[in-house]
């Protein structure tokens, strides 16, 4: 999919001479920290804890996975997913091809999600079996005949060795397939994105009328999370986050800070006050970052 963007040569160049935009993909910035963090807890979730060796090791299967599956530069993955390790590996790996995300809130149902698809126009749906007693893969499935670029849809179980949906893709499948792929680091390197590709379409909330798709490159969202990382939160390692990761700041703050800031994430899926009293204290927490009704 092609999408049209405001950039100019002039903006890039200005932004990026006055150091506001690093021209560093997130996937570079994982790999540096990479080597002396293998490990190391990156995401610990309700699922339990995954290093940075794990998941070095997951976002290149779901690179692989994601390129069997037909998903080229440019093509959208949507993501329907709560705070979960699989989000994480899943925005690294389509980055790292060159794809482009779109996080959907689970709370989404049918209406929302077919006027984001038909505007985004998703090749693959990576989404969860089960979300706070709705069946959210059943629900992407049942949306194939309204929205028919849709070509695949991943499922992730509720719980590890649970059965997904027929007619679906299994998250551990299409690892499976990734790994054993012809695809290898050479082929990765040719279809490398440019940081000013468009990485990431989110939507506005609707509030006033149809929701709007926002593009955004790895230079601009790396540069909202860095200057809060600088003025924020500049030593930070362990950080929280509860605001939905398809949401702009659980995205940022939730997916790119702490991958930025060598340290590790801790997420929740559903706010609850008094499980964060309890994570800041056995997690050891420094930062987080959410509205102000979490206050």
């Amino acid at each position: 999919m092609f999408f049209e963007t405001t950039l100019t040569k002039e903006r890039i160049e200005t932004h990026t001479e006055d150091g506001h935009w690093p021209n560093e993909l997130l996937i570079d910035r994982f790999r540096a920290h990479l080597a002396t963090r293998v490990e190391q807890p990156l995401v610990i979730d309700r699922v339990g804890t995954m290093t940075w060796g794990e998941a070095a090791e997951a976002i290149d299967a779901m690179s692989k996975g994601l390129l069997t599956l037909g998903v080229r530069p440019g093509d959208v993955v949507q993501l329907q997913l709560p705070n979960r390790r699989e989000f994480l590996i899943t925005v690294l790996a389509a980055e790292q091809i060159g794809a482009v995300v779109n996080p959907v809130a689970p709370i989404f149902r049918h209406n929302e999600v077919s006027v984001m698809s038909e505007l985004a126009q998703p090749k693959v749906v990576v989404t969860i079996a089960e979300f706070r007693n709705f069946g959210l893969a059943a629900m992407h499935l049942g949306l194939r005949e309204q929205c028919p670029w849709v070509e695949h849809v991943v499922a992730v179980p509720v719980e590890l060795g649970n059965t997904v949906p027929a007619d679906t893709i299994g998250w551990d499948d299409l690892l499976a397939r990734g790994r054993a792929s012809a695809y290898d680091d050479a082929a990765l390197d040719l279809i490398r994105p440019s940081p000013n590709d468009v990485c990431e379409v989110m939507f506005t909330s609707g509030t006033t009328g149809q929701p709007k798709g926002v593009m955004h490159t790895q230079n601009t969202v790396n540069a909202a999370a860095d200057q809060w990382l600088e003025r924020i939160a500049p030593d930070a390692q362990v950080f929280h986050m509860a605001s939905t990761l398809a949401h702009q700041t659980g995205y940022l703050f939730g997916i790119r800070a702490h991958i930025t800031a060598g340290g590790r994430v801790v997420y929740q899926e559903v706010w609850n006050p008094d499980e964060v009293a309890q994570l800041i204290a056995s997690e050891g927490i420094d930062v987080s970052m959410g509205a102000t009704p979490f206050l």
